[in-house]
């Protein structure tokens, strides 16, 4: 009887998941291999157009590049997929403020509060905008709203030292120096000695002592 010949099948070449590609993706991130972690979140987005992550870490990664507008144009898309994302819509508003463009990053910080009432980071760059209008305008709404928004940070965090600096600077700006020394005087309580902010906080200390002589 003569013998069949079997041939086998190859099998199937498997296709890796989204989620395994982002996370190979966001590890070379980490690690500091943008070209490798840029592949790999773009590849992720072949495989899944709707990977809101991956456009996300994305745009963070094409903004450190300094690829603003297209870093601009993934936040955007994230927020589209997703408009409940407070991820998306506070690193679009910090794309902004490191763009300059002020009033478009107070836009979309204030929709990451309305997002996540906790957000502190967002918090506080909104207290830097309405600092930064104040400055140029005085007016006394625009003092407040800093107020309000540190004031609101403040109540998510109080062992962040950022907080107290920048009401140091509020009270600075309306010549309330003594108030002004009392939250210098919290901030360096909280800043590690290594941290640039320590000697800063320093330098205003000793300013302020001047000044209240």
């Amino acid at each position: 009887m003569a013998g069949s010949v079997l041939f086998s099948v190859p099998p199937q070449a498997s296709i890796p998941s989204a989620d395994k590609i982002f996370e190979s993706a966001l590890q070379n991130h980490e690690r500091g291999l943008l070209e490798q972690a840029e592949r790999g979140y773009r590849e992720c987005l072949k495989v899944n157009p709707s990977y809101v992550s991956a456009y996300i870490n994305l745009g963070n990664l094409l903004s450190s590049k300094g690829k603003s507008v297209e870093a601009e144009t993934e936040y955007k898309t994230a927020i589209r997929l997703n408009p409940q994302s407070y991820d998306a819509t506070y690193n679009l508003g910090a794309l902004y403020l490191s763009m300059a463009r002020y009033d478009d990053a107070l836009k979309y910080f204030e929709k990451t509060v309305a997002l996540n009432r906790r957000h502190k980071s967002a918090w506080l760059n909104m207290a830097t905008i309405y600092m930064r209008y104040y400055r140029t305008k005085a007016e006394l709404g625009l003092w407040q709203s800093a107020r309000d928004s540190l004031m609101r940070a403040a109540e998510i965090d109080r062992e962040y030292p950022h907080i107290y600096y920048n009401f140091g600077m509020l009270h600075e700006m309306k010549n309330e120096y003594g108030i002004a020394r009392q939250y210098y005087r919290e901030a360096l309580r909280l800043y590690s000695e290594k941290s640039p902010y320590y000697q800063k906080t320093i330098q205003r200390m000793q300013y302020l002592d001047t000044v209240l002589r």
